[in-house]
């Protein structure tokens, strides 16, 4: 399949990671801001693909225009993390060899193919923004999660505290010990139910064979209760398990313990001129 070309216009993030061909700068170079990526915000250079082999540098197409129908391939490493990395090739083949020079080299009617070799001067990364360069055109290497950027992307660490996680363990216990014994009380309800089943008409459990007139009259019988409806049930009546109040307690003696910190005389500090402060 053919390598898909991009244009990047002045201030635009650019999409993905992009083998430079050609800008609107003389010699075909572009300028980046990588802050980013980095957090610099220096500019920092970047070149065109080498494409005219003992010539002064530069693209081999001076215009945009003049790369409609070139045919091309760009091979390339596998996708990784190394940003300050990048090898590659990039495959011209017939037609490609764009305008004629003064010594007669290039122009449209070549024949065969051949290999440019590409590295990081000549990458763009996803990310970046293009700066002091009205357009520049490359073809795309890496895209989402492929891009060098994702490829470094770690996920955010978490910021509990010890304290926290230990609750959050033991609300962990308290939940699995109340679901055993909601699931024990439903099994000693449902066998206490088949065992007097005739004697529960108040429950309106085959009230049409109730001895009590009023239950025969005024209930719709039914056969049992639901074991799901059952388990909920209990789980309700169980809900003091829960110990609602503890991380509201744990807050307040957080905030305590930061006003003791704050009115510490002894964490005073004499030569910056201020108290403790917790964080």
């Amino acid at each position: 399949m053919s390598p898909r070309l991009v244009k990047i216009i002045d201030k635009e993030e650019i999409p993905a990671d992009v083998v430079l061909l050609t800008s609107s700068e003389p010699g075909g170079v572009a300028y980046i801001e990588t802050a980013n990526i980095d957090g610099e915000t220096n500019l920092k250079i970047r070149t065109s693909a080498p494409t005219r082999p003992g010539q002064p540098p530069g693209p081999l197409w001076p215009s945009a225009e003049e790369l409609h129908g070139v045919r091309m391939e760009l091979e390339y490493e596998a996708p990784n993390a190394r940003i300050h990395f990048f090898t590659g090739t990039l495959t011209l083949h017939d037609g490609a060899g764009g305008p004629q020079d003064d010594s007669g080299e290039g122009g449209g009617g070549g024949t065969g193919s051949r290999d440019v070799p590409v590295d990081q001067s000549n990458l763009l990364l996803r990310g970046a923004r293009l700066r002091n360069t009205k357009w520049a055109i490359g073809v795309v290497a890496y895209t989402g999660r492929e891009s060098k950027i994702a490829q470094n992307a770690r996920s955010v660490p978490s910021k509990q505290s010890n304290l926290d996680k230990v609750t959050n363990k033991i609300m962990f216990v308290i939940f699995t010990c109340m679901a055993v014994v909601t699931t024990l009380s439903l099994v000693g309800y449902l066998v206490f139910e088949a065992e007097n089943d005739d004697k529960l008409y108040y429950l309106c459990y085959d009230s049409d064979n109730s001895p009590v007139p009023l239950f025969r009259d005024n209930c719709e019988s039914a056969d049992s209760s639901s074991s799901v409806g059952q388990w909920f049930t209990f789980l309700i009546l169980y809900n003091n398990f829960v110990p609602i109040s503890l991380y509201v307690t744990l807050e307040m003696v957080n905030f305590i313990q930061a006003a003791f910190i704050d009115e510490d005389i002894l964490m005073y500090d004499e030569t910056q001129v201020r108290a403790g402060q917790e964080k």
